[in-house]
C-alpha cells in the first residue's frame, strides 16, 4: 500500500464524510429493527380477531368454539384486516421509502427520484383499498424494506464497530486504576467485545490486544460504512425510484413538453420577424409602387418623372431588403448551408461573424440533423454575445467528437491536453480515465518529476497535473519541476496536487504571478466536476486554490493593514476570488445576483487602494494582497 493510500485509511475515521455515512447507517439499523418488529407482529395482529370472537361467545370454563354466527364474525374480521393491511402496507413503506431518499439525499449527497403519486380510480373506501393493493411502487417499497435487511447487518457492524472501538481502545487506560489489586486476590478476566465474537483479558498485555482490536474496529468502520451505503443506494435507485417505465414516460412528457415549447418560440419569433420586418418592407414596397402608378397615370412631366423614378427606386431597394429579410428568416428556420454538414457551416457562420474567429472542427462522422442544428445555433448565438459584450479581438470556435459525442467548446466545452505526473499507479490511471472520459487528451501520464519536464517539451499541453511528492525523495521534487514549468512555460497552467496543507508550497506557487496555477489537495478529484472545473480554470490562465489552503494562508498571514477595513461579505467575496470563482460562480455560491457581487468586488478594489490600471490585474493583486503572498 502507497503512503497515499495509507493516509486515506487512517484519515478516514476522522472525516465529515465517515460520520455522515455512520449516522446513515445507524437510521438503517433503526429502519430494520422496526420491520422485524412488524412482522413479528403480524401473527399477534391476525390472533386479536379469533380473541375478540371468543369473548364476544362468552368466555369461560363451559364455552364452546366458536360456530355460526360467531365463526362467520371472525372470518369476516380476517378478511377485512387483510385487506386493510394490504392496501395500508404499501403506504407506510412509501412514507418509509421517502424517509429513506430524504436521508440519503442529507446525508450522502445522493439524490433519488421519488416514485409517481398513488393513482386512485375509484372515490370512497373501496378506491382506497383498491389503490393501495394496485399500487406497484409501494409494493416495491415494500420489497426494498425486506431486502435490505442483509445490509442493516452491514449498517449493524458498522456502528458496533465505531461504537465499541472506544471501549477497546480505553483498555489500557483504566486497567491499572481499577485492577489494581494485591497479588493475592484473584479476579475475574474482563470480556473484550468484537464483531467475529468476545475474548477475555486478564493481565496487562492482554489490554493492548483490547487496544489493538478497537483500532482495528476504528480504521474498519468507514469502510464498512462506505460499502454499506453504496449497497443500499444502489436498492433505493431500483425499488424506490420511479421505476424504468415511469422514468420513461416521465422522460417523454418532459421531451415533450420542451419541444412543444420551442415549437411555439419559433413560431413567435417567425411571426414577430415577419411583422416587423418582410410585411413592412412589403407594405412600404405597395405604397411606393401605388404612388409611382398616380404619377405616370397623368401627364408626364419632367418633375413626375423624376419622382416617379425616385418612388421606383425606393421600391427597388424595399424588395431588396425584403427579399434578404425573407432569406434570412429561411435560414433561421433551417440554415440550407447544414446540408453540406456541421463544419461547413460553422465555417460559414465563422465567416459572417463581426469579430474574426479562429475555427476548428474535426467531426469525422457527421451528427444527426437535429443535433447539427442545434450545435450550429448554439454556435451563432454565442458568437452574436461575443461580438455584442465581449469587445474581444479574436473568439475561438472549437467541435471535435468524443465516442461519438459531439462537443462543441464554443459552448463552454474545451478539449485540453494533459500531462499528468503522480507516482501512484491507481491515482494517475484514475486521473486518466476521469480526463478522457470528459473529452480531454492525455498527452502522457508519468511517475516522476524528469518524465514530467520531458513530456511538457515534447508535446506542449494546456495544462499538467503533477503530484508534490514524488520519487526518488519523496520530499518536493513535484513542488520544484512545478516551479521550473512556470518559470520555462508560462503559458503551460499548473495543477498541483497535495495529500497534505503546506503553506509554504503554496506562496512559492502563487509568489511573482497567480495566473495559470492550482493547488488543491487530492481528496478534492472525488468532486469530479469541481475538479474539472478548477483543471479548466487553470488551463484558462485562472487560479483555483483549496479553500483549506486559503484559510491556512489567511490565518498564517493576516496583517493588521486594509484587509481590516472588509465587512465579513466582502471577506467572503475575496475568499471566493481566490478560489478562483468569477464573478457568477461567488453569487452562485453566496446566493445572491451578479450585481451584488460586482459591487462588492468594486468595495474591495477601492478598500484595497487598488485603481484601474492597464497593465495590472486587480483581481490578482487583491488575491495576492489577501494571501500575504509579495506583489507588485
Amino acid at each position: 500500500m502507497n503512503g497515499a493510500a495509507l493516509g486515506a485509511v487512517v484519515r478516514a475515521p476522522f472525516t465529515v464524510r465517515t460520520a455522515r455515512e455512520l449516522l446513515f447507517c445507524l437510521t438503517g439499523v433503526t429502519a430494520a429493527l422496526c420491520v422485524i418488529g412488524a412482522l413479528l407482529a403480524a401473527p399477534f395482529g391476525l390472533s386479536v380477531p379469533a380473541l375478540a370472537v371468543r369473548l364476544a361467545a362468552g368466555a369461560g370454563d363451559n364455552a364452546s368454539p366458536p360456530v355460526g354466527g360467531g365463526l362467520f364474525v371472525f372470518v369476516a374480521w380476517v378478511v377485512i384486516g387483510l385487506a386493510v393491511a394490504m392496501a395500508l402496507t404499501p403506504r407506510v413503506a412509501r412514507g418509509v421509502g421517502a424517509v429513506q431518499r430524504y436521508l440519503a439525499r442529507g446525508l450522502l449527497g445522493r439524490t433519488i427520484a421519488g416514485p409517481p403519486p398513488v393513482r386512485r380510480r375509484l372515490r370512497g373506501p373501496v378506491g382506497w383499498l383498491v389503490a393501495g393493493w394496485r399500487d406497484g411502487p409501494g409494493w416495491r417499497a415494500v420489497a426494498y424494506l425486506l431486502v435490505r435487511l442483509p445490509i442493516a447487518v452491514l449498517d449493524g457492524y458498522a456502528v458496533f464497530c465505531w461504537t465499541f472501538r472506544l471501549v477497546a481502545m480505553t483498555y489500557p487506560l483504566w486497567w491499572r486504576l481499577f485492577r489494581n489489586h494485591p497479588p493475592q486476590v484473584r479476579l475475574d478476566p474482563v470480556p473484550v467485545l468484537t464483531p467475529v465474537g468476545s475474548f477475555r483479558v486478564a493481565t496487562y498485555p492482554g489490554t493492548l490486544a483490547a487496544f489493538a482490536v478497537g483500532a482495528a474496529m476504528l480504521l474498519a468502520a468507514p469502510w464498512i460504512a462506505r460499502v454499506a451505503g453504496a449497497a443500499d443506494l444502489a436498492l433505493m435507485r431500483v425499488l424506490l425510484g420511479p421505476g424504468r417505465l415511469a422514468q420513461r414516460v416521465r422522460d417523454l412528457e418532459e421531451t415533450r413538453a420542451r419541444a412543444v415549447d420551442d415549437t411555439a418560440r419559433l413560431l413567435r419569433r417567425v411571426e414577430r420577424d415577419l411583422h416587423d420586418g418582410a410585411q413592412v418592407r412589403l407594405a412600404a414596397l405597395a405604397m411606393n409602387l401605388g404612388r409611382a402608378k398616380e404619377k405616370l397615370g397623368q401627364g408626364v412631366e419632367p418633375d413626375d418623372l423624376a419622382a416617379a423614378r425616385e418612388l421606383v427606386d425606393a421600391a427597388h431597394r424595399s424588395a431588396k431588403d425584403a427579399l434578404a429579410e425573407l432569406r434570412d428568416l429561411a435560414r433561421g428556420i433551417h440554415p440550407p448551408v447544414l446540408d453540406n454538414g456541421l463544419a461547413d457551416a460553422l465555417a460559414t457562420l465563422a465567416a459572417g461573424s463581426a469579430v474574426p474567429v479562429r475555427l476548428v472542427a474535426d467531426i469525422p462522422v457527421r451528427p444527426t440533423p437535429a443535433i447539427e442544428t442545434i450545435a450550429y445555433f448554439c454556435a451563432a448565438e454565442l458568437l452574436a454575445n461575443a461580438a455584442k459584450h465581449s469587445h474581444a479581438g479574436t473568439v475561438t470556435v472549437e467541435a471535435s467528437q468524443h465516442r461519438g459525442v459531439l462537443l462543441p467548446a464554443a459552448a463552454g466545452v474545451r478539449a485540453m491536453r494533459v500531462v499528468i505526473a503522480e507516482d501512484a499507479a491507481l491515482m494517475r490511471e484514475g486521473l486518466v480515465g476521469l480526463l478522457e472520459d470528459r473529452g480531454h487528451q492525455v498527452c502522457a501520464a508519468v511517475a516522476d518529476a524528469e518524465g514530467l519536464l520531458t513530456a511538457v517539451a515534447a508535446d506542449h499541453p494546456d495544462v499538467v497535473v503533477v503530484d508534490i511528492r514524488m520519487p526518488p525523495t519523496h520530499t518536493d521534487e513535484g513542488l520544484r519541476a512545478a516551479l521550473e514549468l512556470r518559470r520555462d512555460h508560462p503559458g503551460i497552467g499548473v495543477l498541483v496536487l497535495s495529500q497534505y496543507i503546506e503553506t509554504r508550497y503554496a506562496a512559492q506557487l502563487l509568489a511573482g504571478h497567480a495566473a495559470g496555477v492550482g493547488y488543491l489537495l487530492k481528496d478534492r478529484v472525488a468532486d469530479v466536476a469541481d475538479f474539472v472545473d478548477a483543471l479548466t480554470r487553470v488551463a484558462t490562465g485562472g487560479t483555483a486554490l483549496d479553500p483549506e489552503v486559503v484559510s491556512q494562508l489567511l490565518g498564517a498571514y493576516r496583517r493588521a493593514d486594509r484587509l481590516a477595513e472588509l465587512t465579513p461579505r466582502e471577506r467572503d467575496v475575496l475568499a471566493l476570488m481566490a478560489e478562483g470563482r468569477s464573478n457568477a460562480g461567488i453569487a452562485t455560491a453566496l446566493t445572491v445576483t451578479g450585481g451584488v457581487v460586482e459591487k462588492h468586488v468594486a468595495s474591495i478594489f477601492a478598500k484595497l487602494g487598488l485603481p484601474p490600471a492597464e497593465g495590472d490585474n486587480r483581481r490578482v493583486l487583491a488575491v495576492l494582497r489577501y494571501l500575504g503572498a509579495p506583489y507588485p
